[in-house]
């Protein structure tokens, strides 16, 4: 990524100072790269706010099938039978979708020239140090978004970018 950065290709890494809406404009973009973070302090209080919502039901949901089974435990056998027919039917006890517990991995993206493009945040993903010593002495230092290409030079480079997305995910 350096090596691109510094050698700025040409055409297989643009300066891109409108973002998203002069991107759109642009042919063969493979993504986009912004230099700040994407993310804002609401949006990550709001994150938190819900996964505490997730673990309380978690948590409402162990206690219910702790009862449930308690109490199952303690009756004949017709009656665990006509509890057994009704759980099936109502669907108790309660557990919380695993699609929301775990969800599927989520990448930011646009739509350039037809095409679903990814978009990637230097800052999020390599933290602001780093992300300084990354563009330092670059001809793209001061720029706040880079368009990389399309083609066989950028190739591994939006390779890494992926893999490093999906790991933070």
């Amino acid at each position: 990524m350096r090596w691109i950065l510094r050698r700025g290709g040409p055409g297989s890494i643009v300066r891109c100072d409108g973002g998203v809406d002069d991107a759109k404009e642009m042919q063969d973009v493979g993504c986009l790269i912004y230099v700040g973070s994407l993310n804002s302090l609401e949006l990550s209080d709001i994150t938190l706010k819900v996964e505490d919502g997730f673990a309380q039901a978690e948590k409402l949901a162990i206690r219910l099938r702790n009862i449930w089974r308690s109490a199952k435990g303690r009756l004949k056998s017709s009656e665990q039978e006509a509890m057994d027919n009704w759980a099936q039917v109502s669907r108790f006890p309660p557990q919380l979708n695993p699609q929301f517990v775990n969800p599927s991995l989520h990448f930011t993206s646009v739509i350039c020239g037809g095409r679903v493009v990814p978009i990637y945040s230097l800052e999020d993903m390599l933290g602001v140090d780093k992300t300084e010593d990354l563009m330092k002495d670059t001809v793209f230092e001061g720029t706040n978004c880079m368009v990389l290409k399309e083609g066989r030079i950028t190739c591994s480079a939006q390779m890494w970018l992926l893999k490093l997305q999906a790991y933070l995910s």
